[in-house]
């Protein structure tokens, strides 16, 4: 997230995702893209390559103030090239520069929704009433290409996938994390806790990585989370003062 700022590159991103990969012997997942968005469009001109392969390379671009991003991190314990595992996917998006005239009453009913529900959005099939009739509806519009699917794809048995997603706003005073769920964290042993202020990478795994795995992370990666860490404690340091000072203020109970 510190890298996706304003003057900021795509390929500095991907240069980073690759060194912390190699770092903690993971693999990025290959094919992922993150997109610049706007309104009513998630998959924007400007993009990251989360891995570059040689048949897989994206524009050079730099980021600019106000603009939005969704930032996709896939990272497998396997080989990260995962594959279509077969299972029957329910969610699509409109290809709106396709045209096709349907044939299937079912599917010409079901199309119609769409322009009026999600002309240019994902969907869901849950999202209809009649789940049945979407899933009848769905097949011609797949086959003409008139509607992306967004298939379910699969590490081989055996291997795991870490996948986190944020937006992120690039405002004039720094970028800004406005959707994503935080990650999953584990209690601190006592050890960590008396050794002085934890860092936000030793909060995700619940106790020191020098330690624990020998994982040495490149200098400009740790001054990221070092620079996040002193952010985060101004934070909670700022929020401190301010309720001891609103105690102070409050009038004593008579």
């Amino acid at each position: 997230v510190k890298l996706v700022k304003a003057g900021g590159t795509n390929s500095a991103v991907t240069a980073a995702m690759k060194q912390v990969a190699e770092a903690f012997d993971v693999r990025a997942v290959n094919g992922t893209l993150m997109h610049q968005m706007k309104q009513y469009v998630v998959d924007g001109n400007k993009m990251v390559l989360l891995r570059e392969e040689a048949d897989q390379r994206v524009e050079p671009c730099v980021f600019e103030p106000l603009e939005v991003y969704a930032l996709d991190v896939a990272m497998s314990s396997g080989e990260g090239r995962p594959r279509e595992s077969g299972l029957r996917t329910t969610v699509h998006k409109r290809a709106v520069e396709r045209k096709y005239s349907l044939k299937n009453k079912c599917s010409r009913v079901f199309f119609n929704e769409i322009n009026k529900r999600f002309p240019t959005l994902p969907f869901s099939l849950r999202s209809f009433a009649d789940e049945k009739a979407a899933k009848m509806g769905v097949r011609e519009p797949v086959t003409h290409q008139i509607l992306m699917p967004y298939p379910v794809l699969c590490e081989k048995k055996g291997d795991f996938i870490a996948h986190v997603k944020l937006t992120v706003l690039l405002l004039p005073g720094g970028t800004l994390v406005v959707t994503g769920l935080p990650p999953p964290t584990r209690p601190l042993s006592a050890e960590v806790l008396a050794a002085g202020p934890v860092s936000p990478l030793t909060a995700l795994t619940g106790t020191s990585l020098a330690e624990e795995s020998g994982v040495t992370l490149p200098d400009n990666i740790l001054e990221l989370l070092r620079q996040a860490g002193r952010g985060e404690n101004k934070k909670k340091a700022k929020k401190a003062a301010k309720k001891e000072a609103s105690k102070e203020a409050a009038p004593a109970a008579v």
